[in-house]
């Protein structure tokens, strides 16, 4: 295995290439840091430059790895949690800020569980900033999305983060190949990617007031006793839930759209009762709605998907495996012509078809965990168990 990491600056640049516990520094030392990394490559068969983060057994392996000799094996030595790899001691130090820093890996594990690459902005061990970028495990490698970092005010030092959170005990995943660099020159924002209005990825830490929206509209939620990790919001079954408000954007019209969360839950709701995961208005709203919800059928937490037009046609669609199994699910609803399906995890489970499926536009908020109204009539459907993620796209 070969693992590049590099820093720059406008006036210097630095290569390490690591391999087989041999580096090679090319220039003078860059500014961004005060170290190079250690053992980047887990060729030395041992993990130093590296250390578990929270209950994770940490171990480097000969077996398969994606290149070279060796890669690291990851699993979980605790009832609950995840299977955490850091840099460590940090390597990116004294970043300035507006740096760019950017990180991906090679992944390996068990079908349908997902990894994420995190960089963590510190202010010495304050947390001020994170992001993330996550891939689902397919059994082979797979290399990550690339995760982008740009330094905020108050943080000099850029923490990056391999994990597998909520992983089962007992199984293991393997990472190699990581990448990781800073640079001083500021990226330019990113044009919203086509079709996606909104995007909430949930990953502000502690009692967050609010729910970014990284989908360039602007489309941010006002969160309700929240509790976060850095990586999914926990809504407690009682009060929590994000309101995004009224938004032209996130009306499709008669446009095809979806939306759809990654959630994770381990209790369905009660029988005769529903938890609102993601909807925009209600079925007497003018002008349509749509909604996914998760319904208690025969005991099992079953997802829904509920798009009705201006005329009031609906077309309503359900999946058939419990989602309340304690495991990250993506759950995905889409609109396509007079059809209307849902999909678990990437695969369709169920497929709803109308004679004709008008427009759907609405003057209400969006909201995530619960309905958005003041004071319901027929209850809030509050929403138990934790959210990672959120969109909506249209087009």
């Amino acid at each position: 295995m070969t693992i590049l990491w590099s820093r720059s600056s406008r006036r210097s640049a630095a290569i390490a290439s690591l391999a087989l516990g041999t580096v090679t520094v090319i220039g003078p030392t860059p500014q961004a840091s005060a170290t190079e990394a250690t053992n980047a490559g887990f060729e030395t068969g041992s993990l130093t430059g590296w250390a578990p983060l929270g209950p994770t057994n940490a171990t480097v392996t000969s077996t398969s790895p994606h290149s070279g000799s060796y890669a690291a094996a990851l699993s979980r030595k605790s009832s609950s949690g995840g299977a955490t790899l850091t840099d460590s001691p940090n390597e990116f130090t004294n970043v300035p800020v507006g740096n760019s820093c950017t990180a991906s890996a090679w992944v390996k594990g068990p079908s349908g569980l997902k990894s994420t690459v995190r960089w963590v902005a510190l202010n010495g061990t304050t947390s001020v900033k994170s992001v993330t970028k996550s891939v689902t495990f397919n059994g082979t490698w797979q290399q990550s999305p690339v995760v982008t970092l740009a330094m905020p005010a108050g943080a000099s030092t850029a923490d990056l983060q391999l994990s597998a959170p909520s992983f089962p005990l007992g199984q293991t995943w393997y990472v190699d190949d990581v990448a990781a660099s800073c640079d001083d020159a500021p990226p330019p924002p990113p044009p919203p990617p086509a079709g996606l209005v909104g995007h909430w990825e949930l990953n502000e830490p502690g009692a967050p007031a609010v729910a970014a929206d990284s989908s360039g509209y602007g489309n941010d939620g006002a969160d309700y006793n929240i509790q976060g990790d850095g990586e999914a919001y926990t809504f407690n079954g009682t009060d929590s839930r994000v309101i995004v408000p009224e938004s032209n954007v996130l009306d499709p019209g008669g446009a095809d759209f979806s939306f759809g969360v990654t959630l994770q839950m381990s209790q369905a709701p009660a029988i005769g009762e529903t938890y609102d995961v993601l909807r925009k208005g209600l079925t007497t709203t003018t002008g349509g709605d749509y909604k996914l919800e998760i319904a208690n059928v025969n005991g099992l937490a079953l997802g829904r998907c509920i798009v009705k037009d201006a005329q009031k046609v609906a077309a309503i669609t359900r999946a058939v495996t419990s989602l309340a199994d304690g495991a990250a699910h993506d759950v995905t609803c889409s609109r396509v012509g007079n059809s209307v399906t849902i999909s678990v995890d990437g695969v369709v489970k169920a497929k709803k078809t109308v004679t004709l499926l008008g427009t759907v536009s609405n003057a209400a908020s969006l909201a995530i965990g619960a309905k958005a109204e003041d004071s319901p009539k027929t209850g809030f459907d509050w929403y138990l168990g934790k959210i990672h993620d959120a969109w909506v796209r249209v087009g």
